[in-house]
């Protein structure tokens, strides 16, 4: 749906991200209209698991959104990973820790309903 870009907020401000949408072609409305909901979904998030909106422009003739980085992101691109490779691979990470704690609840309930039996 777009490009991701690697800068920094301000030329010299935290680093950040840059989401464009659809940077080669021609915009549809239902494209301009799900990214400026994305925009202000994003804007209204506060978690240490998303990246803070530092500035946007839905509107603009090419939309563009500014996302500062989380810790995570930047390791992986100063060890070189690409940016857009770097958000796959924190979603993967979520997505993964999730399971875990999903697969651990589940586990938990099992036992709480079936109890082993006494020796």
């Amino acid at each position: 749906m777009g490009r991701i870009y690697l800068g920094h907020a301000g030329g010299d401000g935290p680093t950040a991200a840059v989401k464009t949408l659809l940077p080669d072609g021609e915009l549809d409305v239902t494209d301009r209209r799900r990214f400026a909901r994305e925009v202000k979904v994003a804007q209204r998030v506060s978690s240490s698991h998303t990246a803070r909106v530092l500035d946007a422009d839905p509107d603009a003739e090419q939309p563009w959104n500014q996302l500062r980085i989380a810790a995570r992101a930047r390791e992986l691109v100063d060890e070189g990973t690409p940016i857009e490779a770097a958000c796959r691979i924190i979603v993967l990470e979520d997505q993964l820790e999730e399971a875990q704690r999903f697969n651990t609840e589940y586990r938990r309930g099992a036992e709480a309903a079936n109890p082993p039996a006494a020796a």
